[in-house]
């Protein structure tokens, strides 16, 4: 799997437009599919089709950064880090194709 970010957007005064970078990791994670309990819980933000993948990685991804898993784009909507004893171990994020 794949994680993209876009770094901060910087004014190019040269070109008169704005640039970013984009920073590509390859990560292990798994892909699981969110329960219809989860997803239909009163005021849930999770929606039909969204998935959750726990991923570890050496950046900590951010809303609105994509996975690409298996030939697939997924938006991060929401990432949680889980880190027993203050150690981050994996981040768990909510996913939206």
């Amino acid at each position: 799997m794949t994680l993209t970010q876009q770094t901060a957007s910087e004014y190019d005064a040269d070109t008169g437009g704005v640039t970013s970078t984009t920073v590509t990791t390859i990560d292990n994670g798994v892909i699981l599919p969110y329960s219809n309990g989860i997803q239909n819980a009163t005021g849930s933000l999770i929606q039909q089709g969204d998935a959750q993948v726990l991923i570890q990685c050496n950046v900590v991804p951010k809303p609105n950064d994509t996975l690409t898993i298996q030939s697939q784009v997924w938006t991060i909507i929401n990432v949680k880090a889980l880190e027993p004893a203050g150690i981050n171990v994996l981040y768990d994020c909510q996913v939206r194709r």
